[in-house]
C-alpha cells in the first residue's frame, strides 16, 4: 500500500528550452506553501521554503480533493485517511504531515523553519527576502503566508490587510471516545444548523494517527458567533477592520469560558456535551473571519496564492481547493515560458477573476449572517 505521499505520479515537465537550475522562494510552510514547493520542485525548480513557525499547529478538519491534490503535487495521495461526510474530509494535521514528509524526501526543497519574512524587495533580475535569519535571494517569490501575509504588502501595498468579517469561529476537536456510544451515521455527515444563539457546523474526521475505525475518530465543531465584537476589540484580536490574532481558550477569562460553556448546553447531541469538555479544558480556538478581496495577485517577480491571495470564510468550503488551483495555474504558466514575469502575469490573468468571485461570495455570506443577527 502506498504511503500518504508516496512516489511522484508525473515526471518533471519537459520544455522546449534548455532550462538551467532555477531557484524560487516560497514564503509560508503551511498547506498551500508546501504544495507550491512540491509542484515547483517536480517542474525542475530549486525551492527554499521560509516558515516562521517551528511547531505547526495541529489544525482542525478540512475538505479535500485527493485527485486534485495528487495531480498538483505530483504525489500519490490516495492513502491519505479520509472520511466521507458529504464531502471527503481529513485532518489538517494529517495532511500537513504527509506534505512535510514528502518535502523532506525531496532534495530540491530546503524547508527552513523559524525564519520570519520581514520584507520583500523585487529587483530587475531577482527578488530578495529579508528575514530574521538574513537575506534570501531567488528568481521569484511565492507568498503563501496566510491571511496576514507579509508578501502581500509588496504585491498589494494599497490594500495589504484582510478585512474582519464580523464573525468569530469557535473551533475544536472532540475524541469519539468522549462520546457515549460513539458517533452515529447521522453524526458523521456534515451538518450546519442553528444552535442556541449561534450557528453550528459539525462533521467527523479520522483520528489523530489516521484511524478510521469507530471509537477512534474525531469530531469537528465550528460555531459561528457574531456577538463577540467587544471582546475581540478589547483584547486586541481585531483592530479596526484588521484581524490581528487567533483567540486561544487559555487567554479567555473565567466569565467568558462560563458563557461559552452555557452556549454548548443549547447544542444538539452529541456535540453539546463533547464541546463542553473542550471548552471546560480550554482546548479550542476562536478564529475571527478574515476576508481579502484581491485587486491583483502579482507584482513583478512576486506572486501570492492561497489564503494570502484570497482569505475567505470556511463556509465557502473553497479555501484550500482554490489554493491548489492557484498552484496548478502558477506552475503551468512557468512551464510555458522561461520569462518569469510573463508567466506570473499569465497566472494572474487566469486566477484573479475566479478568486475574486470566491471572496465576494464569502463576504456576502458574512454580511448577511451579521445583518440577520442570529446571535442577538
Amino acid at each position: 500500500m502506498p504511503t500518504a505521499a508516496s512516489g511522484p505520479t508525473r515526471s518533471i515537465t519537459s520544455t522546449s528550452w534548455d532550462r538551467p537550475r532555477r531557484r524560487a522562494i516560497v514564503v509560508g510552510g503551511s498547506l498551500a506553501g508546501l504544495c507550491a514547493a512540491l509542484a515547483l520542485s517536480a517542474s525542475g525548480w530549486e525551492v527554499t521554503i521560509l516558515e516562521q513557525s517551528t511547531q505547526p499547529p495541529a489544525g482542525m478538519g478540512m475538505s479535500i480533493d485527493v485527485a486534485l491534490l495528487s495531480a498538483v503535487t505530483g504525489l500519490d495521495m490516495r492513502a491519505l485517511p479520509v472520511i466521507e461526510t458529504g464531502f471527503p474530509a481529513t485532518g489538517w494535521g494529517l495532511l500537513r504531515q504527509a506534505l512535510a514528509d514528502a518535502v523532506e524526501r525531496q532534495p530540491r526543497i530546503d524547508l527552513r523553519e523559524g525564519v520570519r519574512a520581514l520584507a520583500v524587495v523585487d529587483g530587475q533580475t531577482d527578488v530578495v527576502v529579508e528575514t530574521n535569519a538574513g537575506m534570501h535571494r531567488a528568481e521569484f517569490v511565492v507568498g503563501a503566508d496566510g491571511y496576514a501575509s507579509t508578501v502581500r504588502r509588496l504585491v498589494s501595498p494599497e490594500e495589504p490587510h484582510a478585512e474582519y468579517g464580523g464573525v468569530v469561529l469557535w473551533r475544536g476537536l472532540v475524541d469519539e471516545s468522549d462520546i457515549p456510544g460513539g458517533f452515529t451515521t447521522r453524526d458523521i455527515g456534515f451538518a450546519f444548523r442553528p444552535a442556541g444563539t449561534q450557528m453550528l457546523a459539525t462533521y467527523v474526521i479520522p483520528g489523530a494517527r489516521g484511524e478510521l475505525d469507530p471509537g477512534h475518530r474525531r469530531g469537528v465543531f465550528i460555531s459561528f458567533d457574531c456577538s463577540r465584537d467587544a471582546l475581540l476589540r478589547r483584547d486586541g484580536y481585531v483592530n479596526g477592520t484588521v484581524v490581528k490574532a487567533t483567540v486561544h481558550g487559555s487567554g479567555l477569562s473565567r466569565t467568558e469560558i462560563e458563557d461559552l460553556h452555557h452556549e454548548t448546553r443549547q447544542w444538539p447531541a452529541p456535540w453539546g456535551r463533547a464541546a463542553a469538555i473542550a471548552v471546560r479544558e480550554r482546548a479550542f480556538i476562536g478564529t475571527p473571519i478574515a476576508e481579502f478581496l484581491p485587486s491583483r495577485l502579482v507584482r513583478g517577480r512576486v506572486a501570492i496564492l492561497g489564503d494570502a491571495a484570497h482569505s475567505v470564510s470556511p463556509i465557502t468550503g473553497g479555501g484550500f481547493h482554490n489554493g491548489l488551483l492557484d498552484v496548478a495555474s502558477l506552475v503551468s504558466a512557468l512551464d510555458e515560458t522561461p520569462d518569469v514575469t510573463r508567466a506570473l502575469r499569465r497566472y494572474e490573468e487566469h486566477r484573479l477573476a475566479p478568486v475574486r468571485a470566491l471572496v465576494t461570495r464569502s463576504r456576502a455570506w458574512s454580511r448577511s449572517f451579521v445583518r440577520s443577527d442570529p446571535c442577538g
